[in-house]
């Protein structure tokens, strides 16, 4: 379980994706479903049940709608680049993986001391204004 309840969404990039508003309500519909079981999975951003992958048919039955419709769904969105597939069929969201390596790179840089241009010049956990070996107030 992810230790946020929240993910980023974009609102105006979700309304005004013409290219998702013409895939129809049921892409749309599947898309967000899947961005959340995305959210809980494990790696984040894999459409998983506590690391195994979720089938169309176990979508289709969450959904409470026919499996046809959800496969041409999920095909319709990995067409648009929205949802991927893994060679084992595991479906992703290729922001939230994105957005996940974003997140691990930040983490990674701030247990270094932040930024990794300062990091490279050997100045890690200096402050700006600060000079070095004099304590900051």
């Amino acid at each position: 379980m992810r230790k946020h309840s929240w993910f980023k969404f974009n609102v105006s990039r979700w309304l005004g994706d013409q290219h998702l508003v013409l895939a129809g309500s049921t892409a749309r519909g599947v898309l967000i479903d899947l961005m959340a079981i995305a959210h809980d999975g494990v790696p984040y951003g894999y459409v998983t049940n506590g690391g195994l992958p979720i089938t169309d048919t176990e979508l289709a039955r969450s959904r409470r709608e026919r499996v046809t419709t959800v496969h041409r769904a999920v095909l319709k969105l990995i067409e648009l680049g929205r949802v991927g597939r893994t060679a084992e069929g595991i479906l992703y969201i290729p922001a939230m993986v994105r957005d996940a390596e974003q997140h691990q790179k930040h983490v990674e840089h701030g247990s270094m001391g932040g930024n990794p241009k300062l990091l490279e010049k050997g100045q890690a956990g200096v402050k700006p204004g600060v000079k070095p070996g004099v304590k900051a107030e």
